[in-house]
């Protein structure tokens, strides 16, 4: 079996333009190739065997002489008879994905969040220094910033993203300070523009000013006395913290006071103290989420 593939140059031309979605010169006419192919076979399978031809280009294939020129489509169309035709080959241009500034927006959020002090940070109370009935709650504004760019194939790595979503910054990022930003989505998408492929990446990062800590009111059925000694199975001692119930004295009708066990948690002082009725609540805050270099992330700002 013979194949036949010949070029042809005839009102074919290139340019070069400074239009932003490609790069070098630009193939405004396709490239056509003269192609024959011997009797041996049916027109159907002459047709493919000239598509798929070793001498013409394929599709996704850079130019020889342009590498951001690539094939976007391979056309065959019989001229003059069944087994000759006119392969026409379309080069797109393109523009390196890489090459594209990262995009970063700053917006904001709200949610209504239960409180339990006030803008002085005094606790919320009613005027006998009772906790509300019905929790106070009130909005919360959070910035956000979102960043979307595109990257190589080594750019994004998806069990990094896996352990730093709902973490906190360790370091200063976009002039935050520690614990201030909250990554809430880190996810890439695998593209493909032309024969290239990349990520593109979104990011999103809450910030809070305040910080993302968690806060309750100090309040249990038993208070610490202190520290005892105890020895398990095996005789070996330990300390441990040591422990009483809360109890409220109680009368009854014939005048007899006896120490009953409190049903409901009752004030603490912060330290395992029971709260001298009348005091100010206590509030215990802690950090719930885990501090990581944001650094570590590579997200491309500039």
């Amino acid at each position: 079996m013979s194949i036949t593939v010949t070029q042809s140059w005839e009102n074919t031309f290139a340019e070069k333009s400074a239009t932003p979605n490609f790069r070098g010169v630009k193939f405004i006419q396709p490239a056509t190739y003269d192609v024959i192919v011997d009797e041996n076979v049916t027109t159907k399978e002459a047709e493919i065997l000239a598509l798929n031809h070793q001498d013409i280009p394929n599709i996704y294939d850079l130019h020889e002489y342009n590498p951001w020129a690539f094939v976007r489509s391979v056309r065959a169309v019989p001229n003059g008879g069944p087994k000759v035709f006119i392969v026409t080959v379309i080069y797109d241009a393109l523009e390196s994905p890489l090459d594209q500034e990262p995009e970063i927006t700053f917006t904001s959020t709200s949610s209504n969040e239960p409180i339990d002090e006030d803008i002085y940070g005094e606790p919320i109370t009613n005027s006998a220094g009772e906790l509300p009935v019905n929790p106070i709650t009130d909005d919360f504004h959070d910035g956000v910033i979102r960043i979307r760019y595109n990257t190589d194939l080594n750019g994004y790595d998806s069990f990094i993203a896996d352990q730093y979503r709902g973490m906190l910054n360790s370091d200063v990022f976009m002039g935050r300070a520690p614990g201030k930003c909250k990554l809430t989505t880190l996810d890439g998408m695998l593209r493909k523009t032309g024969p290239y492929w990349f990520y593109e990446v979104s990011a999103e990062i809450r910030v809070r000013n305040q910080g993302w800590p968690k806060r309750f009111e100090d309040k249990g059925t038993r208070e610490l006395l202190g520290t005892k000694v105890v020895a398990d199975e095996n005789g070996v001692e330990r300390t441990v913290p040591d422990y009483r119930t809360i109890t409220e004295k109680m009368e009854n009708e014939i005048g007899e006071v006896t120490e009953i066990a409190v049903t409901e948690p009752v004030g603490l002082d912060g330290n395992g103290k029971r709260l001298p009725k009348g005091a100010v609540a206590v509030y215990l805050e802690y950090e719930s989420k885990i501090q990581l270099p944001f650094a570590n992330l590579g997200l491309r700002l500039a």
